[in-house]
């Protein structure tokens, strides 16, 4: 299994190899309780990892209740801009770094 870094610039890892589909919705459930079924801004860049990486985020988001709001694709500033303009309980923006 890849190593999973969790720090105060989110959640890293390889995809496929420790960011798996199953991992990353229980990850993103575990984001939908802390936001309590609020809403949730999810947006992505353009790499192709990235629809698969949205589509369990969203499934576990929605397990939970939360209603998402699905920006597409975005930069991370747009993500947070969206998050303040709409009121949302939080975002998430999936990118590599």
């Amino acid at each position: 299994m890849s190593e999973r870094i969790l720090s105060i610039s989110g959640l890293r890892g390889v995809v496929g190899n420790g960011l798996t589909p199953d991992y990353l919705t229980r990850f993103a459930a575990a984001v939908g309780t802390i936001a309590n079924q609020g809403t949730v801004v999810l947006s992505r860049d353009g790499r192709g990892s990235g629809e698969m990486v949205r589509h369990a985020v969203i499934s576990g988001l929605l397990a939970t209740g939360c209603r998402v709001i699905d920006a597409g694709i975005a930069t991370t500033p747009t993500c947070g801009v969206l998050v303040t303009h709409l009121k949302a309980a939080g975002g998430i923006q999936i990118t590599a770094s």
